[in-house]
């Protein structure tokens, strides 16, 4: 499952280098605002250095990296992604973005748990980890659509605004009940 992953309305293909160029215009204040690692203004420099990181990931098998693409028109309009966590090789942990113009389309509904079955299965996880700002409503209840569970919230440095935020933080054990991709 390292290509290319289809949905109804929706493609899901590996991270290029040519994507770096699409970047900066993407990521957005309300992007940036409820993502940890994605700060406004996004430079060309910043998308070089991120692309090519990902790269690197995916290559070490660190990481599985996605952009998401709208079938009807093929423009870029998000990014998942699952790291290894240092602390425990078969821990991943999960983040994500769509562009403002589709918040609320059901998009993510449709994307993140076929990415999620497509990333367990690649880097072989154990358990599925996340963090969401407590006022983002809507990620919160796509990580519980997946079956995941809060474990805690604690102050979080976050390197987008590079401050120590609150955040809410949800785990999965894989083969759960509630989640159960086929291996």
């Amino acid at each position: 499952m390292s290509g290319v992953i289809t949905t109804t309305r929706l493609r899901l293909r590996p991270v290029r280098q040519a994507d770096a160029a699409m970047l900066p215009d993407l990521i957005t204040p309300v992007i940036s605002r409820w993502t940890a690692n994605w700060r406004h203004p996004f430079t060309s420099a910043m998308a070089e250095e991120r692309i090519a990181a990902t790269l690197a990931d995916n290559v070490a098998g660190l990481g599985f990296n996605r952009v998401l693409l709208d079938k009807g028109d093929d423009c870029l309009i998000g990014w998942f992604r699952v790291t290894l966590t240092s602390d425990n090789p078969r821990t991943g942990s999960l983040g994500y973005w769509l562009i403002d113009a589709v918040h609320g389309r059901g998009y993510l509904t449709e994307a993140l748990p076929v990415f999620v079955q497509a990333a367990v299965v690649a880097l072989k996880l154990e358990r599925l980890e996340a963090g969401a700002q407590p006022g983002n409503a809507a990620s919160i209840a796509a990580l519980k659509r997946l079956g995941m569970q809060f474990t805690d919230e604690r102050m979080h440095f976050v390197p987008a605004r590079e401050r120590e935020e609150r955040t809410a933080f949800y785990a999965l054990t894989v083969g759960s009940s509630a989640f159960s991709p086929s291996r």
